[in-house]
């Protein structure tokens, strides 16, 4: 079919579907109505809880709600539960650390705020306990860019996530790779408008059959620490490391504590 063709042949079935006169298979097919005051209160009902967040108990009470509406309009409908790997974070805390000259004798430190300044990523790995590592970079994150950064193991590598830079799942799996003690992915990429703050994203991959599974279940030996840290954050680290002689050297803390598994079924 030509696209010529294309709008009036939408017209024709709009308006047969208004009709009521559609049949596939001999069977026709009737246009029901909206009913906004209907709909309405399904709105009101939501609105009594203050999340659904997966595995919670309102989104309990929310699936069981539209479950018995179905089954008052005469529809067959029950939920089904399906296992899900979950994430909790339990601790999360992050400072960028003055040092001597030798990087021995710690001098002071800038603390930033997990939720404004980072966020810890989805199936983050954990620390046992407070770390604290050397800083590097890695461009945008892309094999050759770890590649031209050099031996980057046991440090905290920080990448600029941006547009035509590796994706969040090659990022991830780079420094893995790359034996990086801490993955700190600065946001160049979302919500300019808002300044670029971070986000939390929940890294996955797709298997052999097209599922898509989660970390750390398809990649349970490749698991280390990952945030995302604010556009501003990530320029305040950078700007303490600028290049130069300084009396002064720099070291990220960091104490992640990410409890992942599968928690329940939902």
């Amino acid at each position: 079919m030509s696209k010529g063709y294309v709008a009036p042949v939408a017209a024709i079935l709009i308006l047969a579907m208004l009709s009521g006169c559609i049949s596939s298979s001999g069977c026709e097919f009737e246009l029901v109505g909206f009913d906004y005051e209907r709909a309405y209160d399904d709105v009101v009902e939501l609105c009594k809880y203050p999340h659904r967040l997966t595995g919670s108990q309102y989104l309990e009470n929310g699936m069981a709600y539209f479950v018995d509406e179905m089954k008052d309009a005469g529809l067959e409908a029950h939920i089904e539960y399906y296992p899900l790997t979950c994430f909790d974070i339990l601790d999360a805390s992050l400072a960028l650390v003055r040092y001597d000259l030798l990087g021995l004798i710690p001098i002071d430190k800038t603390e930033f705020r997990h939720g404004d300044d980072f966020i810890v990523q989805g199936f983050s790995g954990s620390t046992d306990g407070a770390v604290v590592a050397s800083i590097a970079f890695a461009g945008n994150g892309t094999e050759q860019a770890y590649e031209e950064a050099g031996n980057v193991s046991g440090k905290a590598v920080v990448i600029s996530y941006e547009q035509g830079g590796a994706g969040y799942n090659a990022a991830y799996l780079n420094a893995a790779r790359n034996g990086a003690a801490l993955n700190v992915m600065q946001n160049r990429r979302y919500n300019p408008a808002s300044g670029y703050p971070p986000i939390g994203v929940a890294a996955g991959a797709y298997d052999e059959n097209g599922n898509y599974v989660p970390y750390p279940d398809i990649y349970p030996d490749l698991i280390i620490p990952t945030i995302m840290v604010s556009n501003a954050t990530g320029n305040a680290i950078r700007n303490a490391t600028s290049g130069g002689f300084s009396l002064f050297s720099y070291k990220l803390e960091f104490d992640i504590d990410v409890l992942c598994g599968m928690i329940r079924e939902i």
